[in-house]
């Protein structure tokens, strides 16, 4: 079964791990002016909104093996609580705790809400992740899917721990959200993520976020907190 550090470093590097990748130039860093107000943009739309549910598709891209994945997938945001359905696992997060369910084998692992991989990137990074470690710079404006996007680079400051090299951003225009992202890896497996569908501001029930045992009264649990 696949980790919630694992998917979320995949996945949920998405749309949302460069919602904000802005901050003043520092000296001798590469913080282009031109790619820090369009993802402060990005950053300022992001944070209006209560409540986020997208839809992603994930293209993986083997370049050793020449052959690609797909899979899609559906995230609920509210503030720091997220769940998502990707790759056969429905991932929570209730502000404490962490769950991962796998439906094939009907199986719940819990982790405590604290742990987290310096690799994994979450919805709840979304607004101070930029803060510090990258450096970005502004590519080109390019038209695809009938929408005009503006293409960014981002380059992790300290490569060590990371399993990608460079992210590249394609923000649209018209809505300042993120479209595609495309995620270099170290391994020569490279992925995009596409947003399909974005909503917002729609109602969201909090015990969406907490794995229910009583609704899967044979689930095997698998209890990995402190």
């Amino acid at each position: 079964m696949k980790t919630p550090k694992k998917l979320l470093s995949l996945a949920l590097a998405l749309a949302f791990s460069s919602a904000a990748w802005a901050q003043q130039p520092g000296p001798g860093e590469l913080k282009d002016p031109k790619a820090t107000a369009i993802l402060d943009q990005m950053s300022a739309t992001l944070a209006s909104f209560p409540t986020i549910v997208v839809q992603f598709t994930q293209t993986l891209e083997n370049l050793q093996t020449d052959e690609q994945t797909i899979e899609e997938g559906v995230m609920y945001i509210k503030g720091e609580h997220y769940k998502m359905f990707f790759m056969g696992n429905e991932l929570f997060f209730d502000g404490q705790t962490r769950a991962v369910f796998n439906i094939e084998s009907s199986e719940v692992t819990y982790y405590d809400g604290q742990e987290k991989s310096q690799d994994a990137i979450e919805p709840t990074d979304l607004l101070s992740i930029y803060k510090e470690g990258y450096k970005y710079q502004f590519i080109q404006t390019v038209q695809a899917d009938g929408r005009t996007l503006d293409e960014i680079e981002l380059y992790p400051e300290q490569i060590d721990g990371k399993s990608y090299s460079k992210v590249a951003v394609w923000v649209d225009q018209q809505s300042h959200l993120p479209h595609v992202m495309k995620y270099f890896g170290k391994d020569g497996v490279n992925f995009y993520v596409k947003i399909d569908y974005w909503q917002h501001d729609m109602h969201i029930d909090d015990r969406l976020f907490r794995f229910n045992e009583q609704t899967h009264p044979n689930v095997e649990v698998i209890d990995l907190r402190f």
